[in-house]
């Protein structure tokens, strides 16, 4: 729904009724580090950002072209993500909310690794 953004059946919106509906872009997927894997999901602006394309240009897109697009801008990249944790109760495990990302840099985060680990062994 353009109005309250919440999903529309057809063009009916719960609360609104008949709308135009407008596109919005959200990206679920599981996030490895190899120590475990966590589901994320990231809505509309921040999806956007990562896959850099408007929700718009994607629905204009073949289903085919869509995936193939997605893939290349995701699939095996690097990247922090900051959000929020929560418990899925329906399937009984933890998902994180993406609010923001930023590609990786295995220097800087290398030396948080190392302050991290002085700190716990008192160096």
């Amino acid at each position: 729904c353009p109005i309250c953004g919440d999903k529309v059946d057809g063009s009916k919106c719960m609360d609104h009724g008949d709308v135009t509906p407008s596109h919005a872009l959200v990206l679920s997927f599981v996030l490895d580090d190899g120590t475990g894997d966590l589901r994320c999901v990231l809505f509309r602006e921040i999806a956007e950002r990562l896959c850099n394309i408007t929700a718009e240009e994607l629905s204009e897109m073949e289903p085919e072209k869509r995936y193939q697009l997605l893939a290349d801008k995701v699939l095996g990249k690097e990247f922090v993500l900051f959000g929020r944790a929560k418990k899925n109760k329906l399937y009984d495990r933890l998902e994180m909310v993406v609010d923001d990302f930023k590609d990786i840099n295995p220097l800087e985060e290398s030396k948080k690794l190392l302050d991290e680990i002085e700190l716990m062994v008192g160096v």
